[in-house]
């Protein structure tokens, strides 16, 4: 999933992950020094995240991105499963972190090239400097490091037979056995 998101990014091209935000890369008003208008990647929350403390992003988009669904396909055949699962997977890792974020319990989810965090009782997302440097951008500061910690995401939830036991191997055979029966 983070090498989809990050693959589109770099085609500039926006990400929208259903229930919880989108990322986006394009000419943005960078506020950090005084409006100059820049290229950058930015990430929005979803709306319905207004009400929540959050740090003020950095950078605005000028005019709206263009923006590519999730290939749920691709990933199952990445991962080897069936896309259906794919997809329940990813609606469950959304909408877990989204349930987080709105009770304000702790967050921290690491997308290899930045960070939303919701440690401290304030949303935050920081994209890595080393991320930031293909753009020829200076990071206003270093993310602090809440990685060390144990953050408990939700209670403990035993995952379906859906998600566990669907492969496209496992749904053959089952066509097959069906077939047989009849």
């Amino acid at each position: 999933l983070m090498d989809f998101i990050l693959n589109a990014i770099r085609n500039n091209k926006g990400v929208s992950l259903p229930g919880l935000g989108s990322f986006a890369v394009g000419r943005c008003t960078d506020l950090l020094h005084g409006g100059a208008s820049v290229r950058a990647p930015v990430f929005v929350l979803h709306p319905k995240f207004d009400v929540l403390p959050q740090k003020k992003a950095r950078f605005f988009l000028k005019k709206p991105a263009t923006y590519t669904r999730i290939n749920s396909l691709g990933l199952s055949k990445r991962c080897g499963f069936h896309k259906a699962g794919v997809t329940h997977v990813l609606k469950e890792f959304f909408d877990r972190i989204a349930t987080c974020l709105e009770s304000e319990s702790p967050v921290d989810v690491d997308f290899t090239f930045a960070r939303l965090t919701n440690v401290h009782s304030r949303v935050e997302f920081t994209f890595y400097q080393s991320f930031l440097n293909d753009y020829d951008i200076m990071g206003e500061e270093q993310p602090e490091v809440v990685r060390r910690r144990y953050l408990k995401i939700g209670e403990d939830k035993e995952l379906t037979d859906k998600v566990t036991n669907v492969t496209p191997l496992a749904q053959e055979e089952a066509a097959k056995k069906a077939a047989e029966l009849k």
